[in-house]
């Protein structure tokens, strides 16, 4: 897997309940706000998706699914396709082990996502 990074945010407050990070670019908080904001920002005034960005040596791309954005974070080398099959993956895991109803109601408590340490497959880990 070339999946290097991984935060999950809600859309809708923008708070980042779980992440897997092997150096901190940012304050987890500042970042989950940003993002939230960015991605409104572009929908709003460009009628456009984000679907991914660059940062130097690294590309970030995010997947929407049901109340929640997943931003991988992979080598700037690695193929667009196999690094959105890798978080498709990813996403897929997530859902079976957090059911979507359960973010209909969902009662902010981050804490029940840290068992996706041990589920998730990032290789420096």
């Amino acid at each position: 897997m070339t999946l290097l990074d991984l935060w999950i945010i809600t859309n809708d407050s923008g708070i980042i309940i779980y992440h897997k990070v092997k150096n901190s670019l940012t304050d987890d908080d500042c970042l989950g706000g940003f993002i939230s904001a960015f991605i409104c920002y572009i929908k709003n005034c460009f009628q456009e998706r984000l679907d991914g960005f660059s940062i130097t040596n690294f590309q970030f791309y995010l997947l929407k699914e049901h109340k929640i954005t997943f931003i991988g974070k992979f080598p700037r080398r690695v193929e667009e396709s196999i690094a959105f099959k890798e978080l498709v993956e990813t996403v897929q895991k997530f859902f079976r082990h957090f059911p979507r109803k359960q973010f209909d109601n969902w009662d902010f408590d981050v804490n029940k996502f840290t068992v996706f340490d041990e589920i998730i497959d990032i290789s420096y880990y």
